[in-house]
């Protein structure tokens, strides 16, 4: 049937060719990543003589867990809340901040996060639990259940489309 505007005729080819192109392209297209992870943090030490330990400026956590993206610089800044020396350390060089000796003093940190977890800590303090962890953002210890993605959508799509393609009258 002749169209009246005269628009192209809609064919099931020309919408198997369609389907079969974005499936195509949305297979190609890689899936978003997971959480990023920061990549600055404000912590404060804390020192009684009997508890060691750091906290996010403003939290109340106990060497709260670091999310921070895989072989990326991070910077820390620690502030001292008492009169108890403390710096920080990370386990991926071994390396440690200048020491924070009195109250309000801060110390700024610079590391290269590596691609698997690792810990930070106060040097002098490590011993009594000072200590925290540094997760890479989207690497879990337990197994995620994971949706087919887009690459499966994406070939599906091009399956039906190229046989629309291909389907005789």
């Amino acid at each position: 049937m002749a169209n009246p505007f005269g628009a192209p005729e809609v064919t099931m080819k020309s919408i198997g060719f369609i389907l079969f192109s974005a499936g195509l392209i949305l297979a190609a297209v890689p899936a978003q990543a997971q959480s990023s992870g920061q990549t600055s943090f404000d912590l404060e030490t804390h020192g009684d003589g009997t508890a060691f330990y750091f906290t996010l400026k403003g939290a109340t956590e106990h060497n709260p867990t670091l999310t921070v993206p895989a072989d990326t610089e991070i910077m820390v800044t620690i502030t001292n809340t008492g009169d108890v020396p403390h710096n920080f350390c990370d386990s991926f060089d071994g390396e440690c901040s200048d020491y924070v000796q009195t109250t309000g003093e801060k110390a700024t940190f610079m590391f290269k996060s590596g691609s698997t977890a690792g810990t930070y800590y106060c040097l002098p303090h490590r011993p009594t639990g000072m200590v925290g962890t540094i997760a890479i953002a989207g690497q879990s210890s337990t197994p995620e259940k994971k949706s087919p993605g887009t690459e499966l959508v994406g070939i599906s799509i091009a399956l039906v489309g190229a046989a629309l393609v291909l389907r005789r009258k």
